[in-house]
């Protein structure tokens, strides 16, 4: 009898665990392209109409680095999230927010798409300061 439990207890592990795993496996595997692309201390803390995330930037010698990691995020989401409304980089340092930038969707992918340019898209993004 106590094997039955401990062999159903161990199932039931096994099973919550996986529900959780396939639960957030688009937010580690955006994770994951946001590394690739060499964007680091990225996660995602929010899914759904408007994905949000978390920004650390650490390894950066220039503002416009940040700018650019700002550009690689919006890309991956774009493409791990394209039924979303809109994409939310919260970027905090020693984990205070400092900025938050703000893209709708079809903004970012009719830039991608070559749609409209780098210019219409800088004035379509809204960039907050702080807590805002």
């Amino acid at each position: 009898m106590r094997g039955k439990i401990l062999f159903l207890s161990l199932l039931l592990v096994i099973f919550l665990s996986g529900c959780v795993s396939r639960k957030n496996s688009t937010a580690k595997f955006a994770e994951q392209q946001m590394n690739l692309a060499g964007v680091q201390n990225v996660k995602i803390v929010k899914e759904g109409k408007e994905i949000e995330v978390d920004y650390s930037p650490t390894i950066v010698e220039y503002e416009d680095q940040i700018v650019a990691e700002w550009g690689a995020i919006f890309g991956v989401l774009s493409k791990t999230y394209p039924s979303a409304e809109r994409y939310k980089i919260v970027q905090k340092i020693d984990g205070t927010t400092v900025a938050t930038i703000i893209a709708n969707a079809s903004d970012v992918k009719a830039y991608s798409e070559g749609k409209i340019g780098l210019y219409e898209l800088k004035n379509r993004i809204k960039l907050l300061g702080g807590d805002e």
